[in-house]
């Protein structure tokens, strides 16, 4: 299935994608498989959507890492995703634990959109010849390494400087909220890129800079007796020598993320960040907004509850 940035449409066919080891998850995903075959849907282990299975979304139970790891697989397939809340902080996911049911119902009726989020591309060159190739959500961390890095920056093509530190960060949008943010960055509510000199002890003026996506950042490793690593999302790296080069720009790629009006950015933001609210919480307010027919309260549910498993990828 291939779904265009705003597109909206029905579910036949959901991959369940569930957080290893995590038992709350794994009941979730149980009670999923339940919901979805009530309604006419049919639920399929992710492991089957990694193998080729088709399906028109895969909801994702486990926190951010979780849905990084499964929405940058299924980028090339441009097969959307949602994830269920079951980490931490969770600011990327779309739905709470509680709110399962509702998130259902809103899939099985089209009431959602497709949105199609820009994502970055580490191209590491070695005397002109490439050779990595790697996509990320969230950022491209150029670091890793147990000294200091000492990196020379130009953005599309003018120098930049020189920066030495524990490493730089690009992120995206997406990823502004993430390591970039707790380095030190912007959280980004619009397109764009986030880079950010981790920990510098000697950089430019500049440690913080916001860029258009259509730029291009070369890094050149210029560091002395110790080697970093180019990581994307956290996830996948890959080791660099002095005087390689790291092309960093947007990629082909787009990850699909389903949308379903349940929260806003800056709601996400207070909650996922600790902010305080003043005034009285409303349970029913607009942070829990129910549709027409009255839908809205949390689905409990107990593990010893559940009688089947649905085993994930």
């Amino acid at each position: 299935m291939g779904l265009n940035e705003g597109a909206t449409g029905t579910a036949s066919c959901v991959g369940i994608a569930v957080r290893s080891g995590h038992a709350e998850a794994d009941a979730a995903a149980a009670l999923l498989s339940r919901l979805l075959a009530g309604r006419g849907v049919k639920g399929i282990p992710y492991d089957e959507v990694t193998r080729g299975a088709v399906c028109d979304f895969v909801m994702v139970l486990g926190g951010d890492g979780t849905l990084l790891q499964v929405a940058n697989q299924m980028a090339p397939r441009r097969i959307p995703v949602i994830g269920v809340n079951f980490g931490r902080v969770g600011y990327l996911c779309e739905v709470d634990a509680d709110r399962l049911s509702e998130a259902v119902d809103r899939l099985v009726c089209g009431n959602f959109q497709v949105e199609a989020r820009t994502m970055v591309r580490a191209t590491v060159r070695r005397k002109e010849r490439p050779m990595k190739v790697m996509d990320a959500l969230n950022e491209i961390l150029i670091g890793g390494a147990t000294r200091t890095l000492t990196l020379h920056v130009a953005i599309n093509g003018v120098d930049l400087g020189q920066i030495r530190g524990d490493g730089l960060i690009v992120a995206t949008r997406t990823g502004s909220t993430a390591y970039s943010f707790s380095a030190g960055g912007s959280i980004l509510l619009l397109d764009g890129f986030v880079l950010v000199a981790s920990n510098a002890v000697l950089a430019t003026s500049i440690r913080s800079l916001i860029l258009p996506t259509d730029s291009m950042i070369s890094v050149t490793d210029q560091s002395w007796s110790t080697t970093p690593y180019v990581t994307a999302d956290g996830q996948r790296d890959y080791r660099i020598r002095k005087g390689d080069v790291v092309e960093i720009t947007r990629s082909p790629l787009h990850a699909y993320m389903v949308t379903l009006g349940l929260s806003s950015q800056v709601r996400k933001l207070g909650q996922g960040f600790g902010l305080r609210r003043s005034g009285a919480e409303n349970p029913s307010g607009p942070d829990r907004p129910a549709d027409e027919s009255g839908a809205g309260l949390p689905v409990r549910y107990r593990a010893d509850e559940i009688s089947c498993e649905i085993s994930s990828g």
